[in-house]
């Protein structure tokens, strides 16, 4: 709250020549008197700047944890943390046995730092293994930092003092969705797509050859870890949506990926590429990608919620949460599954891609890509005649999902249309 007394102190007290003398304010709402001038921008100026380092100040606040005699604290942007873009997550490691009166704390230098980043609400994400350094100022470490979206992330650092043995503690990191705070930064990974022939046609056979680049060094990625059994899922979605392939392209000795591919329709599409570089963690990179050929008519925005779907003799019908879904929050999302024929539960689903099922969500820009994870918590998801999964929107609108399961040796595809949050 604004203290006029307070602010009237501090900038009332130069007069002429540079000497001090209090000056009363003429006005309740900071309209003050200097060396015989009106000056309202000056008090208006510091009271911003007040506030300003105030609301900063507390929202940086470093989050501190002691080790022995050993304190870390991790300094967290004041802004916050975002999901899809990289970030130097500051650290300041000090010992607390030998104190400066003035400086406090001695810093720790030439410690060893590891880290280990994962998400606990989804154990199937691959962990991260950051890289670490030391800052140009003593006793300051950075860890360099991705994550695919947003929620709590687990951060796990090992230090290694020069004069002591390791230890280890644990951060809980709150990361923002991405895109709240204006346009994200780029990824430290981009999808280099190369099409034989240069611009597919519907109905033919299209080679193409994916590459995860490095963005600061330019290189490309040549190791990756397995993830639900495979090194790369690529979804291929048409842009109005209407059109959705999960497909596995084939791992090259030089870390590229080649899948031979026949699109059904001409038109703008979208490349997502879900794959963890080894130590990076999970990401998902888009590229569009333009077919030649017939376009079909997209089918007009929606206006109410599909939650149901036929696929192959099994009814799957959306379960809840109710709508509109929640943004910007891990939520459960339930699907019921039951034999057309009899209306009983389908309880003979057969682990695909090591889970019961799996969920693809698309926003409508057909750009924002919603990571989803079977909830495995309950022991019986997926044999009860349902499927739960746990996913974060991260803005309003309409979603296109697709269901994906795998019954009696064949993989089934139900597609649902779902909104969330406030619709415009």
């Amino acid at each position: 709250m604004f203290n006029e007394r307070a602010v009237s102190r501090v900038i009332g007290r130069m007069g002429p020549m540079g000497r001090m003398r209090p000056i009363r304010p003429v006005r309740p709402l900071g309209l003050y008197r200097l060396s015989g001038h009106f000056c309202p921008l000056i008090a208006l100026a510091l009271l911003a700047s007040l506030c300003s380092s105030s609301a900063l100040a507390q929202a940086a606040k470093p989050l501190v944890q002691k080790i022995g005699k050993y304190q870390v604290e991790l300094r967290l942007p004041a802004e916050g943390v975002s999901a899809g873009e990289e970030i130097d997550l500051h650290l300041r490691i000090s010992d607390t046995s030998r104190e400066d009166p003035v400086q406090g704390p001695a810093p720790v230098l030439r410690a060893k730092l590891a880290a280990v980043i994962s998400m606990p609400s989804m154990p199937s994400m691959p962990k991260q293994q950051p890289k670490t350094h030391a800052e140009g100022i003593p006793g300051e470490y950075g860890v360099v930092a991705f994550f695919p979206h947003g929620g709590e992330y687990r951060l796990e650092l090992s230090v290694t003092p020069p004069d002591s043995p390791v230890f280890k503690l644990v951060f809980a990191v709150q990361v923002l969705d991405e895109g709240l705070r204006g346009k994200p930064k780029p990824k430290p990974f981009f999808l280099k797509v190369e099409s034989i022939p240069a611009r597919p046609v519907a109905g033919a056979v299209t080679t193409l050859t994916l590459r995860i680049i490095e963005r600061a060094t330019g290189k490309q990625v040549a190791n990756f870890e397995t993830v639900h059994e495979m090194k790369m899922h690529l979804l291929i979605v048409s842009k109005d949506l209407d059109r959705f392939s999960h497909e596995h392209p084939e791992l090259q000795p030089d870390g590229s990926f080649i899948l031979k591919y026949t699109f059904v329709a001409g038109g703008p599409h979208r490349l997502f590429a879900d794959c963890a570089p080894v130590g990076a963690g999970s990401i998902v990179l888009m590229q569009p990608i333009e077919v030649g050929g017939t376009k079909p008519i997209s089918a007009p925005r929606p206006s109410m919620a599909d939650i149901v779907s036929t696929t192959e003799g099994v009814m799957v019908k959306f379960a809840g949460p109710g709508l509109p879904l929640a943004v910007g929050k891990s939520i459960l999302i339930r699907f019921k599954l039951s034999s057309v024929s009899d209306g009983k539960p389908a309880v003979d689903l057969q682990p695909w891609l090591g889970a019961m099922g799996h969920l693809i969500l698309i926003h409508e820009d057909a750009t924002t890509f919603v990571h989803s994870h079977p909830d495995e918590s309950d022991p019986a998801n997926g044999k009860d005649g349902t499927l739960t999964f746990l996913g974060r929107l991260p803005k309003a609108g309409w979603y296109r999902g697709w269901v994906q399961f795998q019954r009696e040796g064949k993989v089934h595809t139900a597609m649902f249309t779902l909104n969330a949050g406030a619709m415009k």
